[in-house]
């Protein structure tokens, strides 16, 4: 089976469901919110992160799917060095299609809290 891919931009990553949360002053710690399954039904099948630097890859490694708090939303978490000129690449497969998000850090923060309160369905 071969699987088609997708670069998304910062905003159809967020349209996507594709969110990065950081915690008060703590920005170089991420979790990477992503949906269990993609706009079409397919499930989640792999999420890869390609580290680089000054264009060239350092490392690839496929990631642990995990669960978020809040159902059915999927983590990643990650810490980058502050000031730090590294690029982290995700992507995620749904099915047979992959969508890349080319550089994490770039993605609009939103506050976790304030995020799990949004989405969470208790008052």
């Amino acid at each position: 089976m071969s699987t088609s891919t997708e670069v998304l931009t910062h905003n159809e990553a967020s349209n996507f469901g594709i969110n990065r949360l950081v915690s008060g002053k703590q920005n170089n710690w991420i979790v990477l919110v992503y949906p269990h399954q993609s706009n079409d039904g397919q499930k989640l099948t792999e999420i890869i992160v390609t580290l680089s630097e000054s264009g060239e890859r350092i490392t690839t490694f496929p990631a642990q799917i995990r669960n978020f708090e809040i159902a059915p939303w999927k983590r990643l978490d990650l810490v980058l060095e502050k000031h730090s000129k590294r690029i982290m690449q995700v992507e995620i497969t749904y099915g047979s299609k992959s969508y890349i998000v080319e550089n994490i850090m770039d993605l609009q923060a939103l506050e976790y809290e304030q995020f799990t309160r949004q989405y969470n369905n208790t008052p």
